[in-house]
């Protein structure tokens, strides 16, 4: 997915290329990426990313075509720029404290509110 996002990022803001040559990424932009883990439970001690090249059968390419679109990324290619904008992420910062907005027109009961 993250692969997926640095493309995005690129298809609107363009490549950025370093003085070296080296790839600029998220749009040479400040990046904060978060998560919500009452969203789902965890799937066990496995991390959810594997180390390496790609070597699935998944194409990227959109259901019923043949390949991927004219300036489409490969599998093989979003996984790379994935890991590397994974890679050069320097801080991660752990809340300790849930703060969420309550909507007093949700479905959920007001003695399940605290659980939520």
């Amino acid at each position: 997915m993250l692969g997926r996002i640095e493309f995005k990022v690129r298809d609107t803001l363009g490549e950025k290329v370093g003085v070296r040559g080296e790839e600029i990424l998220f749009g040479d932009k400040d990046v904060v990426l978060s998560g919500d883990p009452k969203q789902a439970a965890p799937l066990g001690d496995e991390p959810m990313w594997r180390e390496g090249e790609y070597k699935g059968t998944g194409m990227n390419k959109p259901k019923g075509s043949e390949g991927t679109p004219p300036g489409g990324k490969s599998m093989k290619e979003l996984v790379r720029l994935g890991m590397m904008a994974r890679n050069t992420f320097q801080d991660v910062v752990l809340l300790r404290q849930v703060h969420r907005v309550r909507d007093p027109g949700s479905d959920v009961p007001e003695e399940k509110l605290d659980l939520y």
